[in-house]
């Protein structure tokens, strides 16, 4: 059979597969924003190593917005992206942009 790879999952940009870097969560994300864009947008705050929107969220089944993470190659690039980048509109939503949860309890 031919050599051919598969395509990348819808949402998910799969041009760096280590876990490194520094993740933020990115709320209220429009349905028609394609992940290219969104690591496109965000790469204003620095070097952005891939990125994930969420298109099948049961919970947003209704909602024409959903949630998204970008991770940076740095702290400091997700750092500006939380401060400079939340509130800012996009495709006629209002994203908010957070820190990573890790989902660890102290």
């Amino acid at each position: 059979m031919g050599g051919s790879k598969a395509a990348p999952a819808r949402g998910r940009d799969q041009t760096s597969k280590h876990r490194q870097g520094f993740t933020v969560f990115i709320n209220n994300v429009s349905k028609r924003i394609h992940y290219a864009t969104l690591k496109e947008a965000f790469n204003i705050y620095g070097e952005v190593l891939d990125s994930y929107i969420t298109y099948r969220s049961l919970a947003r089944k209704r909602s024409q917005t959903t949630f998204a993470f970008i991770r940076f190659k740095t702290q400091a690039g997700a750092k500006r992206a939380i401060d400079k980048g939340d509130g800012r509109m996009m495709d006629g939503f209002k994203v908010r942009v957070y820190p990573e949860k890790t989902g660890k309890k102290n």
